[in-house]
């Protein structure tokens, strides 16, 4: 039996952070998260498609980050379009949050409900 390798650097961690989009289009949460992207899931119609790229504004608990992201994998699940999201680009301050908020995550052990994600801008 062979044991399939992680290919992330970043370990995942499960989240509940609700999605919402400055135009109106996209409504979701995303279920997981790490330092270098996360895992969302659409509540409507929009589908995420590969190359797509978002300016998200992320709060985190009484703080908010604001990153780049670009949509590297999508597929239809049973209610929900979904899409992985990477992210291309990130202030050191809004790295050093995420990394307080995941550290957080892991010490409780259990799913997080801390924090929201706005989507600032869709893709030209």
């Amino acid at each position: 039996m062979q044991i399939q390798r992680e290919r992330r650097s970043n370990l995942r961690k499960r989240c509940q952070l609700s999605v919402t989009s400055a135009c109106g289009s996209l409504e979701g949460r995303a279920t997981n998260i790490s330092q270098s992207g996360l895992y969302l899931q659409s509540r409507g119609d929009e589908v995420l498609h590969v190359g797509d790229q978002y300016a998200l504004r992320i709060a985190l608990g009484g703080s908010h980050i604001e990153v780049e992201a670009e949509v590297i994998g999508n597929r239809s699940e049973l209610f929900y379009e979904a899409g992985a999201m990477r992210f291309t680009r990130m202030s050191l301050e809004s790295m050093q949050r995420l990394r307080r908020f995941t550290d957080a995550i892991e010490k409780k052990g259990r799913d997080s409900a801390l924090g929201r994600i706005h989507l600032a801008q869709r893709p030209a």
